[in-house]
């Protein structure tokens, strides 16, 4: 689908591919496209793959190839606070796409029924606290439900680099 009409609003087309080795990464990196970069993406290609966390399949970004490295929600600015979507569960657990607890709702919110449970939903993210066993999300506040389009919550790394892309 390479044009577009009133089926079609926006045109489809393959992306360019590179062999991975210093040529190739070099050449993915610095070309310039007539559509606009958003990242590199590595994929391992001697496997099958499932809808699912994976360290066979990696995006690459910075300021050079993604006009956003840091999320933006309407494609032009950067979000003034970092959203990130999470999954909560009936025990009102909040966790990452590995199943990471993030944060846990009160009981009184489970109970009033204003959040949607065992769904996808959006939370602010105030900042990560390292710990020697593990990094925690502080300050996760509840920004409302998902996008319908959505199918899975965010990975700890997306929400870990998204800090770091955000805090230096």
């Amino acid at each position: 689908v390479h044009r577009t009409d009133a089926m079609n609003k926006f045109k489809f087309a393959p992306v360019p591919r590179y062999p991975a080795n210093p040529n190739g990464l070099r050449e993915a990196y610095n070309v310039k496209y007539d559509f606009q970069k958003d990242g590199l993406l590595f994929v391992n290609k001697h496997t099958h793959y499932e809808l699912d966390l994976t360290p066979l399949c990696l995006v690459w970004k910075d300021p050079k190839t993604s006009r956003f490295m840091v999320d933006s929600s309407d494609g032009k600015n950067i979000a003034k606070h970092q959203v990130s979507t999470l999954l909560v569960k009936s025990n009102g657990d909040v966790v990452s796409l590995e199943a990471l607890v993030v944060g846990r709702l009160p009981t009184e919110t489970i109970q009033s029924g204003k959040i949607k449970l065992d769904a996808l939903n959006k939370f602010h993210i105030k900042g990560i606290i390292s710990h020697q066993e593990r990094d925690q999300v502080e300050g996760l506040t509840y920004a409302g439900p998902a996008s319908k389009a959505r199918l899975l919550p965010d990975s700890w790394g997306k929400i870990l680099f998204q800090y770091c892309a955000r805090n230096g």
